[in-house]
């Protein structure tokens, strides 16, 4: 035994030297191979809620537009003093803008389309009734746009969402941006006069 330790002392000692020289490598970066792991875990771990709220978020507001859907849409309709088709729709902007600023959601940009050829009340051209269609881009959290919504549904004039598109901000993964198609609807003093006019099936 000694005689091959001998032979191969040199060997052996190379090792040593390669084992020690590792341990004091590898030992002072522990610490932050570990603490690099814990904090990896720890995001996805956050990430997987925020993709679980985010999936909640989507699948509420998309059950509130099939509910809405299936009812009947009112019918904003002007009293007394003659108003333009495009000037009926202001209390309802106001409505809106309203319940945004009070859940704290913010408008990044609103394009207005007062001649939407998919909605039915359009096409069919029936004179003193309108319909505005309005393609918002909004900023907010879960919670506030989770609020956003439920202001909108209490709105009776206020309940015709058509599309809703939401995705997290990619700098901050806690702020939402949604993309969302609004139809309102009004009747000015104008309207033909029908069987039920400020309840139309939608």
């Amino acid at each position: 035994m000694q005689q091959i330790l001998k032979e191969n002392i040199t060997y052996i000692l190379l090792i040593l030297i390669i084992l020690i020289g590792g341990l004091m490598f590898v030992g002072p970066k522990f610490p932050e191979v570990f603490n690099a792991a814990t904090n990896t875990l720890k995001l996805k771990k956050e990430l997987d809620k925020e993709n679980v709220l985010l999936e909640q978020l989507r699948v509420e507001a998309n059950s509130r537009v099939s509910r809405v859907a299936e009812g009947s849409k009112k019918i904003y309709e002007v009293q007394g003093m003659q108003f333009s088709p495009d000037a009926s729709f202001a209390p309802l902007f106001e409505s809106l803008i309203n319940i945004a600023r009070s859940t704290g959601v913010r408008f990044r940009s609103i394009q207005y389309n007062y001649q939407p050829n998919e909605d039915i009340v359009y096409t069919a051209k029936i004179t003193g009734y309108n319909v505005c269609e309005l393609d918002i881009v909004a900023v907010g959290t879960y919670t506030q746009f989770q609020n956003f919504f439920k202001g909108l549904i209490k709105e009776e004039y206020l309940n015709s969402l058509a599309e809703i598109e939401i995705k997290p901000f990619t700098d901050d993964r806690s702020i939402l941006v949604a993309n969302l198609k609004l139809r309102l609807y009004t009747k000015t003093s104008d309207a033909e006069t029908l069987s039920q006019p400020t309840d139309m099936g939608i």
